[in-house]
């Protein structure tokens, strides 16, 4: 039931009224979320950023979601460059101890190696997800979206008792373009 659910929220996105720039980058904010360490503080920040600019708060969940086994899976390569900045590169020595000096600073846990590296690498990151992610979705649309609302498995499937039941669960308007 969950894959399910997961196939028709992500569907209802594609067919949504926002923008691919707006979906891009709730998606990249939500991936900065899943590719650092849950508890770290500036994960409240980013999220709530997603909250109050105008980008799709849906798609940052969904970003949560599909980045979260990246994020674990990676987390040898964020040691190492967290390791790299804080502790070899001898010429940031001056600027991470001034850093870490200043009050509150060391709340930001930033003097960890995963989290500075995963912190690091998602922010690196954030523009390329948004514009590839904006580059899908737009492609999608153009291309794909009609041929799947015409095809006969997605008519099939907007008659079955399931599809009608969740469209009325969710308000899910059904058999239009978007």
């Amino acid at each position: 039931m969950f894959v399910l659910d997961f196939a028709h929220k992500v569907v209802k996105l594609l067919h949504s009224e926002e923008r691919p720039m707006q979906i891009g980058f709730g998606f990249a904010l939500g991936s900065i979320i899943a590719l650092t360490p849950l508890s770290s503080p500036h994960n409240l920040l980013v999220f709530l950023l997603l909250c109050v600019i105008n980008v799709s708060f849906s798609a940052g969940l969904l970003g949560m979601v599909l980045m979260a086994p990246l994020g674990y899976l990676l987390d040898g390569a964020f040691d190492r460059l967290g390791h790299l900045l804080l502790i070899d590169l001898d010429g940031l020595t001056a600027f991470w101890t001034a850093f870490f000096n200043a009050p509150f600073v060391v709340f930001t846990r930033l003097n960890n190696t995963v989290v500075l590296g995963s912190l690091v690498t998602a922010l690196v990151l954030l523009v390329p997800i948004a514009l590839l992610v904006a580059f899908v979705v737009r492609r999608y649309r153009a291309s794909w979206q009609g041929r799947i609302l015409r095809s006969r498995f997605y008519q099939w499937f907007s008659m079955t008792r399931f599809y009608v039941w969740g469209a009325k669960a969710y308000g899910f308007v059904y058999g239009g373009s978007r």
